[in-house]
């Protein structure tokens, strides 16, 4: 069994691509007890373009049933 060489140079290229991602810091909460939920996550290695695209919004409603939250708490956020 021969391996190709024009096989390899493609696993290679592909192996090549890099991993985009940011890094988020550490929530720093604004509200207190009973008040709407205020804070901010810092955004570290992101360009202008991801930081005007970026959208943040609660998780689904399945995401809350999974983990046992009452989401109405969480409506008006």
């Amino acid at each position: 069994m021969s391996i190709r060489p024009w096989l390899v140079a493609m696993l290679f290229c592909l192996a090549s691509f890099p991993a985009l991602a940011v890094s988020l810091g550490q929530v720093q909460m604004q509200s207190n007890l009973g008040q709407p939920l205020l804070a901010r996550i810092p955004v570290y290695d992101a360009e202008q373009a991801d930081l005007d695209s970026l959208y943040v919004h609660l998780a689904s409603d399945d995401a809350f049933k999974r983990l046992g939250i009452d989401r109405s708490l969480y409506r008006n956020v």
